[in-house]
C-alpha cells in the first residue's frame, strides 16, 4: 500500500548528499557533460579511471559511470551527466564526516552543506524514534534503486515519487528505460534533477535492462523496484538502512 505523507511530498531529500565532482571546464553551455570527457574522467582519489571504477581483481564485472550508447538511443540524463556524484559517508575521529571510495575508505571532509544535511538527517531520525541511539550511526551507505521500465507512463510518476521523496538522503537513483514510445521520456526529463542517471535505449528484454543498471551502480546496497511498483512510506530506506547499521554493529562487538 502507497502511503503519502504530507509533511514529505515534494520534499526530495534524496538529493542531499549530491557533491558536484566535475568542474565547469568539464561541462558544455548546457551544463552537460561534454563528450570528449565523458569516457575520460580520472580521479584517483575516488578509484575512478576513465570513467570506471577501479574494481579488485576478482571482480565479476566493470563499474562505469556512463553506458556505452547503445541501439536507438533516445536520450541519456541526470545528475551524473552534470557532474553531481553520490558517495558513502563515514564519521571519523576528528567529528567529521567523510566521503568513501567504493571499497569504503575514507577520502576527504564532506562539504560543509553536506555535513550540516547529515547533522538534520539525524535530528529527524531522533525526533522520529527516540529510542535511537545516535552515536551507533558512524556511517551512511549509498543505497541504489534501479527502475527498469517500456511504455510506463501511466505508473512512473508514483514509483519516481516514492524514491526520491525517502528521508534517507542518501540514495542513487537509476532509470534504464527499453525505448517507450509512449510519455515516458516527458516524466523521466520532468524530474531529470532528482534521478542520478538515466538511458532510454533498446534493449533485450528486462534482465538485459536490470545488467545495465547494476553496470552503473556504485551504492552499496542494490534494490530492483519494478515499474508501478513504490516505497510504501518515506522512511522505509531510513529504517532498512538503521537495521543494516545495527546488525552490523552487532556483529562487530559479537
Amino acid at each position: 500500500m502507497w502511503i503519502e505523507s504530507k509533511e514529505f511530498k515534494n520534499s526530495y531529500f534524496t538529493t542531499k548528499l549530491k557533491y558536484k565532482l566535475l568542474n565547469e571546464s568539464y561541462l558544455n553551455e548546457n551544463g552537460v557533460i561534454k563528450p570528449e570527457y565523458k569516457f575520460t574522467i580520472t580521479l584517483p582519489e575516488f578509484k575512478i579511471r576513465d570513467s570506471k571504477v577501479i574494481g579488485k581483481p576478482d571482480d565479476k564485472f566493470e563499474t562505469m559511470l556512463f553506458l556505452p550508447e547503445g541501439e536507438g538511443r533516445k536520450g541519456e540524463g541526470g545528475l551524473r551527466t552534470k557532474g553531481y556524484f553520490k558517495f558513502s559517508y563515514k564519521l571519523m575521529e576528528d567529528g567529521l564526516w567523510y566521503m568513501c571510495d567504493l571499497d569504503g575508505n575514507p577520502v576527504k571532509p564532506a562539504p560543509e552543506d553536506a555535513q550540516e544535511s547529515i547533522k538534520d538527517y539525524l535530528k529527524s531520525l531522533k525526533e522520529r524514534n527516540p529510542e535511537i541511539d545516535l552515536d551507533t550511526i558512524k556511517e551512511l551507505p549509498l543505497i541504489t534503486v534501479i527502475t527498469v521500465v517500456l511504455n510506463g507512463e501511466k505508473y512512473l510518476e508514483e514509483t519516481i515519487q516514492s524514491v526520491i521523496n525517502q528521508t534517507y538522503p542518501n540514495v542513487e537513483y537509476v532509470i534504464i528505460d527499453g525505448g517507450s514510445t509512449d510519455g515516458t521520456l516527458d516524466i523521466i526529463k520532468r524530474y531529470e534533477d532528482y534521478i542520478d542517471y538515466w538511458v532510454i535505449e533498446k534493449d533485450r528484454g528486462i534482465y538485459d535492462a536490470m545488467n545495465k543498471g547494476i553496470l552503473c551502480t556504485v551504492g552499496n546496497f542494490v534494490y530492483f523496484l519494478g515499474i508501478g511498483d513504490k516505497l510504501y512510506q518515506c522512511d522505509v530506506i531510513s529504517d532498512v538502512v538503521f537495521s543494516i547499521i545495527t546488525v552490523k554493529k552487532l556483529n562487530e562487538n559479537f
